[in-house]
């Protein structure tokens, strides 16, 4: 199930559904937008992947990955089930360095992130 994204009030909402509440200990993530960095539009294969050492989750890789996984700049949360392109989110803060999302419109969700508005 493919997470849900949108910006609201100068915030990141993300919402999570199905399994993945599991695998990501919550049904939804809200990050301030000024912590934003970077947001880009990636094929599963430019992601990159590794190496990652699995904190809670399952899956390793582009096919389907859910939960938490730490990787050579911190720790990351994925979201992910064979999606064609990704929406990869790179976050100044102390908790993820990067948010690794599969979304139904991946480009409308970053036009939407980069414009600061849904």
């Amino acid at each position: 199930m493919s997470a849900t994204v949108t910006v609201s009030n100068g915030r990141l909402e993300v919402a999570f559904g199905g399994m993945d509440r599991l695998w990501e200990l919550k049904s939804q993530l809200s990050v301030p937008l000024a912590e934003v960095t970077n947001v880009e539009v990636l094929r599963p294969d430019d992601v990159g992947h590794g190496p990652f050492k699995k904190i809670y989750g399952e899956g390793a890789g582009s096919d389907h990955s859910s939960g938490y996984f730490k990787g050579a700049d911190g720790t990351e949360l994925w979201s992910v089930h064979g999606e064609a392109e990704l929406l990869v989110v790179t976050l100044a803060d102390d908790k993820y360095s990067r948010l690794v999302l599969g979304v139904s419109n991946p480009q409308a969700a970053m036009d939407a992130i980069r414009g600061g508005s849904a």
